[in-house]
């Protein structure tokens, strides 16, 4: 049997491993919640991340779709001013074959006036003859 000095030696070494064991615990808890804490901050960070690059990809779809509708005002644009210029090039040719045409109908009628003038000078010259023999 033991005696009272034993069982309080005992219990107080009972107390002693306790409270070591209670420390131990703390110490283990305080650990787990560090890692709730961490793992709680990575998820929100997760979280963060994710929106973030939601938003980034929104973005990015927007702006793509943003440079796709320039792209296609400016290949209408573009159209446009090919189309004014094949009308004024059309044009040009035109007025170049008018000109050419105008030129071609001067010399004609320029040909046609010097042999008028020459006619006239002929005439002229016969009539001074006729004058002058009559």
């Amino acid at each position: 049997w033991l005696t009272d000095r034993d069982r309080s030696l005992h219990t107080e070494s009972c107390l002693s491993e306790l409270k070591l064991e209670l420390e131990t615990a703390q110490q283990q808890g305080g650990v787990v919640s560090d890692c709730l804490r961490s793992a709680s901050a990575l998820a929100a960070d997760q979280e963060h991340e994710r929106v973030v690059v939601a938003q980034v990809n929104a973005t990015l779809a927007e702006s793509k779709e943003q440079a796709a509708t320039a792209a296609r005002a400016r290949a209408a644009e573009l159209a446009q001013v090919q189309e004014q210029l094949a009308a004024s090039e059309a044009r040009e040719v035109e007025t170049m074959a008018r000109a050419e045409r105008a030129r071609e109908e001067a010399r004609a009628s320029g040909e046609e006036l010097d042999r008028l003038r020459h006619e006239a000078a002929a005439a002229q010259q016969e009539v001074a003859a006729a004058r002058g023999t009559a």
